[in-house]
């Protein structure tokens, strides 16, 4: 296409890819997962992270002074100093910080909460984007063993588990009164050595109590993501066939086979919360047992003059510091495992995607020079025996070369070889004597352009979906692309013109309109090479004239290779290719192939009977 500028599209694949802290799942446990998200935390955000631990500590610090000038004001209400003069302005002194104590404890809190809170976020939106990058990244081989629902599903919860883990232990509160308890210790044991040891009683009960627990929650975690994934995936797939559903009236078995989905998820989702329950009962016991000592032991004390009621302040404020965090902690530790699963899935994609891109791949596609060889290539889809065996052929520069036969016959395996979306099992592809499968996969993209027989269509505007191949292309050059792929007319003839949004896949346009925008998009691309695959198997009479009319315009002007059902398509091909059951049966012009190809010319008497 002389007339349109060739694509300045950038690399998309391992050049310019940016590489983030590793993931490797095969050492991934639930350690390993905190590591991993708190590892990057701090190398994406160590300004933050700074802050938020200072300000933990002030507050920390102020928190565990509090209960001393507690200590102060009830002794002065015991013993009555604050009666006198001296006494009023002392209590007042001491109110007055105890105040301003409380005021400055509370506006760190605040501060450290907020940091922490865009800390999650920025963190979070680091692994979401690196997710979905990833996903892009992986190769059409991962991709077609996967359902698209479920892995943007995996992303989403994924992405907001990250965010829980981390806004969980740094933000709120909880951090603070990690970094409290770590002054309240050797202050509680220098205000009673004896009281001191009580405060740690509950601490086997509690950590025993957390571990079981929380083992049996991940347990349940792992059970309950896999039936939320079936729950979505018969969402998902059911609403991306929504056409067939309500085509057979089955709108109330969908939503009925949704209902037992998603009430099964439910109801085993309430017997996990039931072990939450069980795990709040025992720390309340807890609590309220070791503050039931405390005081026990502080009658004692009162009794025997060793204490006074400003010291039994003193304790079961202290108390409730040390045991507010193990407390926290502990339930913590439960939801902490639980998310840490959920962000598990999102971080194994990830990994799946780095151990994909791991091979380097040095050359880089330029433009067709010369030729395109099969050399004694073979390739089988995984799982499955060959699609394609033994195929040698070549493809000449601004030929147009076309692939016919049988369905299942390789036709498309052999155009998604050329295309790069595979790489052979046995032999080479070479491009220009350069083997693809040792080429940077960004660069096959420049030079290779594909047009499906279901072309794939975003919900954006016609110039969006055209320009998609290059989106500093200018208004002029759409437009040149769209009247090369016999589109610009009926795009002139809508209401909002380029400028139309063409729904989900497309839906508001006709086959014929969507197969010509597709055309016009690959135009577009101007790379060295053309794959149309069998797109205009599904058309009417009239669009397919205007999808050929099109391609006869492109002969000689770029290399173009045909995957044909209707063979009126490439009757004027270069070259023919008859493919029958994975192999090339014969090659030649239409004519040559009439006489010596039994195949071609049953297919071609088929088609032609009449």
């Amino acid at each position: 296409m002389a007339t349109l500028r060739k694509s300045q599209r950038p690399a998309t694949g391992l050049k310019g890819r940016k590489k983030g802290p590793a993931v490797n799942m095969a050492q991934r446990d639930f350690v390993g997962i905190l590591a991993t998200v708190y590892g990057s935390m701090w190398k994406l955000k160590r300004k933050e992270v700074l802050i938020v631990v200072a300000c933990a500590v002030i507050a920390a610090a102020l928190q565990a002074y509090t209960p001393q000038l507690l200590q102060q004001i009830f002794d002065g209400f015991a013993s009555a100093s604050f009666a006198t003069a001296s006494g009023t302005a002392q209590f007042h002194q001491v109110l007055i910080t105890f105040v301003l104590v409380g005021i400055g404890g509370m506006l760190f809190k605040i501060l450290s909460e907020k940091t922490a809170y865009y800390l999650a976020t920025q963190v979070e939106d680091y692994w979401r984007y690196r997710g979905v990058r990833a996903y892009y990244d992986l190769p059409i081989s991962w991709h077609d063993a996967q359902d698209s629902g479920e892995i943007a599903s995996r992303i989403e919860s994924g992405g907001s588990a990250i965010f829980t883990v981390i806004y969980e232990l740094v933000g709120q509160v909880f951090f603070v009164d990690m970094v409290t308890l770590l002054f309240v210790l050797p202050l509680a044991y220098a205000a009673n050595p004896s009281f001191f040891w009580v405060l740690f009683l509950p601490v086997p009960i509690v950590t025993t109590t957390t571990y079981f627990i929380s083992k049996r929650i991940a347990e349940g975690q792992n059970r309950l993501n896999e039936m939320y994934k079936q729950a979505q995936k018969a969402l998902f797939d059911a609403a991306m066939n929504v056409r067939t559903v309500k085509t057979f009236a089955k709108e109330e078995v969908e939503t009925d086979r949704y209902k037992e989905k998603w009430g099964a998820f439910h109801n085993y989702d309430y017997e996990v919360e039931k072990v939450y329950f069980v795990q709040s009962f025992v720390f309340t016991i807890m609590d309220i047992g070791t503050r039931g000592l405390i005081l026990l032991i502080s009658l004692i004390a009162l009794q025997n003059g060793g204490a006074s009621i400003g010291q039994v302040v003193l304790l079961l404020s202290y108390q409730q510091l040390v045991f507010n965090p193990f407390t926290r902690l502990n339930s913590l530790f439960t939801r902490i495992r639980r998310q840490a699963n959920r962000a598990k899935v999102l971080l194994r994609i990830i990994d799946e995607s780095d151990k994909a891109n791991e091979e380097i791949r040095p050359l880089k596609l330029g433009v067709l020079e010369d030729e395109i060889r099969f050399r004694n290539v073979s390739f089988a889809y995984t799982g499955k025996g060959e699609a394609v065996r033994n195929v040698n052929f070549s493809i000449a520069k601004g030929s147009t070369v076309a692939l016919v036969g049988r369905s299942g016959a390789g036709k498309t395996t052999i155009a998604a070889l050329i295309a790069g979306f595979y790489s052979p099992t046995r032999g080479k592809i070479l491009w220009d004597g350069d083997d693809l499968s040792k080429t940077n996969r960004a660069s096959i993209s420049r030079q290779v352009s594909y047009v499906a027989q279901d072309s794939s269509l975003f919900n954006r505007s016609i110039k969006a979906n055209i320009a998609y191949a290059d989106e500093d292309a200018k208004y002029k050059e759409v437009e040149s692309a769209a009247e090369h792929a016999h589109a610009h007319g009926f795009v002139m003839s809508m209401k909002n013109k380029y400028r139309s949004v063409i729904g989900e896949k497309g839906v508001r346009l006709s086959g014929g309109q969507r197969q010509r925008l597709a055309l016009a998009r690959a135009l577009l691309a101007s790379g060295s090479l053309l794959i149309l695959d069998e797109s205009t198997s599904q058309l009417d009479s009239e669009s397919e004239r205007a999808i050929q009319e099109a391609i006869e315009k492109l002969r000689g002007k770029v290399t173009q290779v045909i995957i044909a059902h209707r063979l009126s398509t490439v009757l004027h091909a270069d070259k023919i290719i008859v493919m029958d059951k994975g192999r090339m049966v014969a090659s030649g012009t239409h004519h040559q192939l009439l006489e010596r190809s039994p195949i071609y010319r049953k297919l071609h008497d088929l088609q032609f009977q009449d």
